[in-house]
């Protein structure tokens, strides 16, 4: 069973969610930070190739050359880096290096890894700090959650974190802003539907409005 998806955008968002995880669990996962460094720059460089293939459309030929070639080096170094982290786990016997790592753990439940359920009962608390702290219901084992949002000024949402744990505080939400949030759940390479939107009025937006 591959663990890395097969389509472009699939591979881009495996390795954007795993690699700050990576690059802060080094030790444990038996690979260097100069190789999460440089995972990190083949992704940003992929990406930012991606980017432009989308972008101009006039130019596609020469973007998709130059999207192959930074996409080969990502999945190649990734695959790499992810036979040295299977490797270590297998050497200490430690399965919680899978999850670490956010790779599926082999032989977990007995069969093919499927998708999550949903994350559920999603709650938003703004604490003393202005920070929007969040959590949500479990999507059951072996999972991670990214965290996506949306502010007032912007036309999208976009992913801003990821995590093991069913908590996650948002430290970007702007003051005088309301901002919107969802979650997903992943196991492997299958990704759960996304979680209900949650809007959360961040404080002196109501007062900048009746202003």
């Amino acid at each position: 069973m591959s663990t890395t998806p097969k389509t472009i955008q699939g591979i881009l968002d495996f390795y954007a969610v795993r690699q700050p995880v990576w690059a802060a669990n080094t030790a444990k996962l038996g690979i260097s930070a100069a190789q999460a460094t440089q995972l990190g720059t083949y992704l940003t460089d992929a990406q930012t190739a991606q980017d432009a293939v989308v972008r101009l459309r006039d130019e596609a030929k020469t973007a998709t050359e130059s999207r192959d070639v930074e996409l080969s080096e990502l999945t190649e170094f990734g695959s790499a880096l992810i036979s040295v982290i299977k490797g270590t786990a297998q050497s200490t016997g430690d399965d919680t290096v899978y999850t670490t790592a956010m790779l599926p753990v082999p032989g977990t439940g007995g069969g093919s890894p499927s998708a999550p359920s949903m994350p559920g009962n999603l709650v938003g608390e703004i604490l003393n700090t202005g920070d929007v702290q969040l959590r949500w219901s479990s999507s059951g084992r072996n999972v991670f959650y990214t965290i996506w949002r949306k502010l007032s000024t912007e036309s999208g949402f976009h992913q801003i974190g990821a995590t093991q744990g069913r908590v996650f505080t948002d430290e970007g939400a702007e003051a005088a802003q309301w901002s919107a949030y969802y979650v997903i759940a992943h196991r492997g390479s299958f990704s759960s539907d996304a979680s209900e939107v949650l809007q959360v009025v961040l404080p002196g937006y109501s007062e900048q409005q009746a202003a």
